[in-house]
């Protein structure tokens, strides 16, 4: 997976949905959207953003079981270079999952 799929980090959020956890970002020195997915599971999402929007994504998930799902599901698909997973979940208050 790549070492940094965001770039500077400075850019325009041009789409968020709050209740599913995920959006779009026009980042300034990129050509493509970072897809940013929280709670990422196996990847649905992930391989949407990145195989149809051509996004690069960057994909946060806690549960340790399906790391590997995600992992391959990327692979499956020609695109563990448009991909960064977390392994750390995100949220208001630190938690243990």
């Amino acid at each position: 997976m790549p070492a940094q799929v965001i770039g500077s980090g400075k850019g325009v959020v041009k789409f968020f949905n709050a209740q599913k956890g995920f959006g779009f970002i026009q980042v300034d020195d990129r050509p493509d959207d970072v897809f940013v997915d929280a709670g990422a599971n196996i990847g649905a999402y992930s391989l949407l953003a990145s195989g149809i929007c051509g996004a690069s994504t960057l994909a946060f998930e806690p549960a340790s079981t399906v790391w590997p799902i995600f992992e391959k599901n990327m692979a499956l698909n020609n695109l563990t270079d448009r991909a960064e997973l977390h392994r750390i979940g995100l949220g208001a208050e630190k938690q243990t999952a």
